[in-house]
């Protein structure tokens, strides 16, 4: 693996763009394994830390898949330049993260709405298998981001409007592409409060309290909002 000795100040956004550079050049290639987080912090020169950060922001990005007991690997389907340009044509670099999250509240409230009324049983079953998944990121809280917007997905699905979940999808990525390598979200983004509130939100879907569910996505959303504020 290509490297260049990173400086500590931006250390995530840089190992970020070596590995992205390495992608590119066919220097690493889809469905290879990543060395350990500590192993590549020793491979770039910079702290655990700043690889965990990332390693989320990858994830996020669409480039790698984190299997908790296998590893890290280059992702099966990393985003192509088709996609790139759909993204961009409507998030450049103009974009108001602020103005992307209340879009997305009102998008998620709508549909959240909609599941409770909607949902049936092959989408509740996918949803307890979100939320399960959602469990486990309180320990593995480097999968929480990619298993969220799962979560979010399934729900648009429930809802029967699986287009306001692309939309979430591109809204999700233009945020996090940009923000999770600031953030450690451990600390900032609070999982163990997502987690509970997304577990509100399917049971309020399951028992069909649309206006209960809209106000628990409120406050899952908030734990994002806040720490984008900070920055």
């Amino acid at each position: 693996m290509k490297t260049e000795t990173i400086q500590a100040q931006s250390a995530p956004e840089k190992v970020v763009k070596q590995i992205l550079k390495n992608l590119e050049t066919g220097e690493m290639k889809q469905g290879d394994k990543l060395p350990t987080q500590e192993k590549l912090g020793e491979i770039f020169g910079v702290g655990r830390s700043s690889i965990r950060e990332a390693m989320n922001a990858l994830a996020i990005m669409g480039y790698l898949d984190i299997t908790a007991g296998k590893g890290t690997f280059i992702s099966d389907n990393i985003p192509t330049p088709k996609s790139t340009i759909s993204q961009t044509s409507l998030f450049n670099d103009d974009t108001n993260f602020h103005n992307l999250m209340e879009i997305r509240e009102l998008l998620e409230c709508y549909a959240v709405e909609q599941a409770a009324k909607k949902a049936e049983d092959e989408d509740l079953a996918l949803l307890k298998k979100t939320i399960n998944k959602l469990d486990r990121c309180v320990i593995e809280i480097e999968n929480f981001l990619k298993e969220d917007l799962a979560f979010h997905i399934a729900i648009s699905k429930a809802a029967k409007i699986p287009e306001i979940g692309k939309i979430i999808e591109m809204i999700h990525r233009t945020i996090n592409k940009e923000t999770t390598v600031s953030l450690t979200t451990s600390k900032s983004v609070k999982v163990t409060k997502a987690v509970e509130t997304a577990r509100h939100i399917y049971h309020t879907i399951i028992s069909g309290e649309g206006a209960k569910a809209a106000r628990y996505m409120r406050n899952h959303l908030s734990t994002v909002d806040e720490a984008i504020k900070k920055l």
